[in-house]
């Protein structure tokens, strides 16, 4: 039996940090508004494959964060579209309004 491995969240602000010239990441303000039935585009990874996908953000959360749902199912990781998670803006790599 294949053992399942954790799918994380890699940040955004780490990456733009470590390549700021082409690692480009939507202003602070952009990432902290994006609105309920906009779409971010975070980097997932299994700890060995990396996808970059559209979760539809359908919550913001008091604490800061987005609740939202994955928009499409991945080629390499064991996720599937609609699957909901948490995620905070410097998660975020790419903002798309609602039904853009």
């Amino acid at each position: 039996m294949r053992a399942t491995q954790e799918i994380t969240l890699l940040s955004g602000e780490e990456r733009h940090a470590a390549a700021p010239e082409t690692f480009e990441i939507p202003s602070l303000s952009e990432r902290r508004s994006v609105p309920v039935g906009g779409y971010a585009k975070l980097i997932f990874t299994n700890g060995i494959q990396v996808e970059r996908m559209w979760v539809k953000v359908t919550r913001a959360l008091s604490s800061g964060s987005y609740y939202g749902e994955l928009d499409n199912d991945p080629f390499l990781l064991d996720l599937k579209c609609g699957k909901g998670m948490e995620f905070q803006p410097e998660h975020i790599i790419s903002i798309l309004g609602e039904e853009e």
